[in-house]
């Protein structure tokens, strides 16, 4: 088969995909938007909780959606580190970034290190997360192995706490 009988073929297909046929049009699915990635930012990293063996903290991470659509996300890994110690997370958390909006969310780490209940300490934070864009055919390339969009975040500072949260004392305070 030359090649202009294959192009003339695939514009006939082409062209019977979009003219009624019989009770009505063939409805041809929504190629998905094009997906901007979101923009991140580490807002800080709380003291939630304290012992004499570990520490929970959350990690608020704000998200800003630039796209028309809200991006559900499905997927986040990252890594805490603070005072040398370390969390690596593999969670699904429960937020969607709102249509040219913003979420803050926050995502908890739990460290087993003697001496880290105190605020002050420095951290810092790596991590990606997984976002499902809208459409259908969205879900097909998903299955194909086509990966989802994904979006980086990081950040460092010093562990703060949180409001109503454990009362920690400050570093170096006795």
């Amino acid at each position: 088969m030359s090649m202009g009988s294959m192009i003339k073929r695939a514009m006939w297909l082409m062209v019977l995909a979009v003219v009624p046929v019989g009770c009505g049009p063939i409805k041809v699915p929504r190629l998905p938007e094009r997906v901007i990635a979101p923009t991140t930012d580490v807002l800080r990293v709380d003291l939630t909780a304290a012992s004499d063996a570990a520490a929970s903290y959350d990690v608020l991470v704000t998200f800003v959606n630039p796209n028309l659509f809200e991006l559900p996300m499905t997927h986040a890994a990252y890594v805490l580190t603070v005072n040398g110690h370390s969390y690596t997370a593999d969670a699904v958390p429960n937020a969607t970034i709102p249509a040219q909006g913003q979420v803050d969310v926050k995502l908890p780490a739990v460290i087993a290190a003697p001496g880290l209940a105190a605020l002050g300490q420095p951290f810092e934070v790596k991590g990606t997360v997984t976002m499902q864009p809208p459409g259908q055919l969205r879900n097909l390339f998903y299955e194909m192995g086509i990966p989802m969009p994904t979006v980086d975040f990081a950040g460092q500072g010093t562990v703060t706490g949180a409001d109503g949260g454990v009362e920690a004392p400050a570093l170096g305070s006795e």
